[in-house]
């Protein structure tokens, strides 16, 4: 479950298929929406799928450690991914 009424602040893994959402490094709770058959985002997987929120919650560790090597835990840059699947990175 998501905390409500209260400021969070959170990070999110997207693939082709799930999105998954973790809120206040946990504290504040976690979400995964299958993208495909729930678009508008309604139904909370995590509980059902605990695995694959764990997986999703290692690939966004494994990036923030890697974009965030040089810089002692700051940001360095963010990869994003173009419609034509080219990568940008932003500095």
């Amino acid at each position: 479950m998501v905390a409500t009424n209260t400021k969070l602040i959170g990070h999110s893994v997207r693939t082709d298929a799930f999105r998954y959402i973790q809120w206040d490094e946990g504290r504040g709770g976690e979400q995964l929406f299958d993208l495909r058959n729930d678009p508008g985002e309604k139904t909370n997987l995590a509980g059902q799928q605990p695995e694959l929120a764990a997986a999703l919650q290692e690939a966004y560790l494994a990036w923030f450690h890697e974009a965030t090597a040089a810089t002692e835990g700051k940001v360095a840059r963010f990869p994003i991914t173009l419609t034509d699947g080219t990568d940008l990175l932003i500095p």
